[in-house]
């Protein structure tokens, strides 16, 4: 039996390269839908969409781009699926984003792009606002060091390698966190730990995710 919420929540999942989201989505996702609950997961950025292709494009090096068209890309991106979204939350569905806005505010706003005006901008296109965010934070360089693993260091791109970038990054997220910065229930995870452990931490939060179901 699928269960429903009065109304879907967006589950967010964010931290820096390296820091384990893809693992944890799947894990959350199994655990909503053991307990019978319909999920949507939306990834950015979104490989298949014109914005995302120009994005991944920028991050393999092969196009530059400003820092404001940095933004906007990745906004837009998020933007096309507003619609998409919100159905899926009308209909009471658990909608888990792997990164959203946040992801925007911390990189672009590591290389200079301000707070306040990325915030103004997602406000101003409407964007759905998240139930909950999980952040998983880790060190810059286990980050590193996991994704060398992963992927063998000379296929890491300009991000995963970048040790400065990731450490201003992970700042910015600190400071979102710790200000609830566009939602009120940030869940502050240390992702250094073992996957198991990790999982388990995020478990029993999302005990209180479901306590509103039908």
């Amino acid at each position: 039996m699928i269960l429903h919420f009065m109304q879907g929540k967006l589950l967010v999942i964010e931290g820096i390269d390296g820091a384990g989201k893809s693992t944890q989505i799947k894990f959350i996702k199994s655990v909503l839908e053991s307990s019978g609950f319909k999920t949507i997961i939306f990834s950015y950025p979104d490989k298949n969409s014109d914005y995302g292709k120009i994005i991944h494009s920028s991050i393999e090096g092969n196009k530059a781009l400003t820092i404001g068209e940095q933004f906007l890309l990745y906004i837009l991106d998020m933007v096309k699926d507003t619609g998409s979204i919100k159905k899926a939350l009308e209909s009471g569905s658990i909608v888990i984003a792997d990164r959203y806005f946040f992801s925007t505010i911390a990189y672009q706003g590591s290389v200079g792009f301000g707070v306040g005006k990325s915030v103004d901008i997602i406000k101003t296109l409407g964007l759905n606002m998240p139930s909950m965010v999980f952040y998983l934070d880790i060190p810059v360089e286990m980050a590193i060091k996991r994704k060398q693993l992963q992927k063998g260091e000379e296929k890491t791109d300009m991000f995963e390698k970048n040790a400065e970038l990731l450490e201003r990054a992970r700042k910015q997220y600190i400071s979102m966190a710790d200000s609830k910065l566009l939602c009120d229930n940030w869940v502050f995870i240390d992702a250094s730990l073992q996957a198991q452990e990790v999982s388990a931490k995020i478990k029993e939060t999302l005990k209180t995710v479901t306590e509103g179901k039908k």
